[in-house]
């Protein structure tokens, strides 16, 4: 407990000098306004970390926060108990919220409950009502939700963790070789053909799906720790590659350019993301940004918040929590 009380009370004192990036955001937002908040937590429900949990979503739900974007849980969903154990916290704040998880289908250890990757997205209060359609990538990367606007207006909330690179002797138990192991099974590679790589596929599957929405006349926001920045050009299908692609932004780095949010403190670069489409972009206003310390405990960790209307975006922030 004194390691978290000494976390948020750093959290604290760098957000009062942090000059930040945009402009202010309050508790108040416009009743047709959806506030999205987007974090890596590295890892919920840890041990000994039950009450830096309630107190990060007790502090989202003074926000006004509606929908919440957790990649990398570090939870085997694929456990009824666990799955319920988060359930019921976060519906001890948010009685009639929906929760959509995701974690890889065959782990390397079925009965563990510690599962490195996943994702989790929280949809709460008037918004639950509007979920019309979810689903969930069956190798742990990415989780939805499809929430129903005015007239056929659709507009679909993607959480996804990207692991990081690996190698050969990468532990069987990282997300990287857990996932290599997986896709093995699900493709055919012949022997012309590249060898599999668990981050490539993520973003060459995240294609087909986001093409297929696109179709449905679907509105897309992918709000991901994708473990690489824009401007790293190494590998050869990037995210810079995969963002021009399909014509998409960086929300924060497209409209504050020069002025990245670093995704960790410590850190230089930014990895996590919330990408749009680039026709979407003007609906953008960006607000103040702080420092937070929410759920991940070892360090001080970068958390946007933006509003959406039910067909577009309109602004993106972190903040600090309060004691």
């Amino acid at each position: 407990m004194m390691r978290q009380q000494k976390i948020t009370m750093y959290a604290k004192q760098k957000y009062q000098t942090d000059p930040g990036v945009g402009y202010m955001i309050t508790t108040q937002k416009s009743l047709g306004d959806l506030r999205v908040f987007l974090q890596n937590p590295n890892g919920v429900m840890g041990r000994d970390t039950k009450h830096n949990d309630r107190r990060a979503l007790l502090s989202l739900q003074e926000w006004g926060v509606d929908a919440i974007s957790l990649p990398e849980t570090n939870c085997n969903w694929n456990t009824e108990w666990l799955r319920r154990r988060w359930t019921t916290e976060v519906r001890r704040v948010w009685r009639h919220s929906k929760i959509f998880f995701t974690s890889i289908d065959k782990p390397a250890d079925p009965s563990a409950s510690f599962l490195p990757g996943g994702a989790c997205l929280i949809v709460t209060g008037k918004w639950a009502s509007r979920v019309c359609d979810h689903g969930s990538d069956k190798l742990g990367r990415w989780v939805w939700a499809t929430l129903r606007g005015r007239s056929k207006e659709r507009l679909t909330l993607v959480s996804m963790y990207r692991p990081n690179p690996g190698s050969a002797t990468s532990g069987p138990s990282t997300v990287w070789s857990q996932q290599k192991s997986r896709l093995s099974e699900l493709i055919t590679i012949d022997s012309s053909d590249r060898e599999i790589d668990p981050r490539r596929q993520c973003l060459t599957d995240l294609d087909i799906w986001l093409n297929d929405k696109r179709r449905e006349g679907h509105r897309v926001v992918i709000m991901a720790d994708c473990n690489q920045s824009l401007t790293d050009n190494k590998e050869q299908y990037n995210l810079k590659n995969f963002v021009c692609k399909h014509s998409l932004l960086s929300v924060m780095e497209s409209k504050h350019e020069g002025e990245s949010v670093r995704s960790v403190d410590r850190g230089s670069q930014t990895i996590d993301h919330i990408l749009i489409r680039m026709k979407q972009s003007h609906e953008f206003i960006f607000r103040h940004r702080g420092v937070i310390a929410i759920m991940k405990h070892s360090c001080i960790v970068v958390a946007y918040i933006i509003e959406l209307y039910c067909v577009g975006i309109i602004a993106t922030s972190k903040h600090c929590i309060k004691e």
